[in-house]
């Protein structure tokens, strides 16, 4: 982040710091409303409080606040799976926590996935330039457990984690984007989908031990 001139004290730094936040919010609302193409920087500033031009002290241009909302975005999404997958006591719980998780990001803050399964993908810097480091770091995450899993006996050995976190966050995502747009949507429907797809992912992926004690 760039630092303007004669900020540089500890309350310039807190006021540059909260003007910083009230843009990335700011800029989540109109991206996800209007979408990322037909958003306008005066439309960000007007939503955040700010003159158009302080947007350019802190962005060079939309797709690069496009790119730092994601960042700080998931960031916070990061650290709130770290948590959850902390206190999982095996790595079944720790795949339906993942799942649960993702699709309660979508019901608290359907802003925030409309942003991620929509707009992200309108903007082709993001996607050709976009190093998508911490969007490795979240399935980095997934596949963790999922290896965790084939390690311990619970999950089959012969799978490929990789393959599997893919195709679990292509479901999940799909599902999510498909919520999002109903005008109708109930929070309860991806409750269900949750528990569909961690039944289908654990049956899939379980030893036949395993799957023989979830039956009894």
């Amino acid at each position: 982040m760039p630092r303007p001139k004669n900020l540089d004290t500890p309350e310039g730094r807190r006021r540059r710091e909260e003007k910083y936040q009230r843009i990335l919010d700011a800029s989540l609302k109109i991206f996800s409303r209007k979408g990322f193409f037909e958003s306008k920087i005066s439309e960000i500033a007007e939503e955040a409080g700010v003159a158009d031009g302080t947007i350019y002290l802190y962005f060079k241009n939309k797709d690069d606040l496009l790119i730092s909302l994601f960042e700080a975005k998931l960031e916070s999404v990061n650290s709130g799976l770290r948590a959850s997958l902390m206190s999982a006591s095996d790595p079944r719980q720790g795949l339906s926590r993942i799942i649960e998780y993702h699709l309660n990001l979508a019901i608290t803050d359907p802003d925030l996935a409309t942003f991620i399964t929509h707009e992200l993908r309108r903007s082709n810097k993001f996607m050709k330039d976009y190093a998508k480091e911490q969007l490795a770091d979240y399935l980095g995450q997934w596949q963790r457990v999922l290896e965790e899993g084939k390690t311990s006996g619970v999950f089959h050995p012969n799978f490929s984690t990789s393959i599997a976190k893919h195709v679990l966050f292509g479901a999940l995502d799909y599902a999510c984007g498909i919520w999002v747009n109903n005008p109708n949507r109930d929070p309860g429907d991806l409750v269900e989908v949750g528990n569909q797809l961690t039944n289908l992912m654990f049956h899939g992926l379980a030893t036949q031990s395993e799957t023989s004690e979830t039956l009894q």
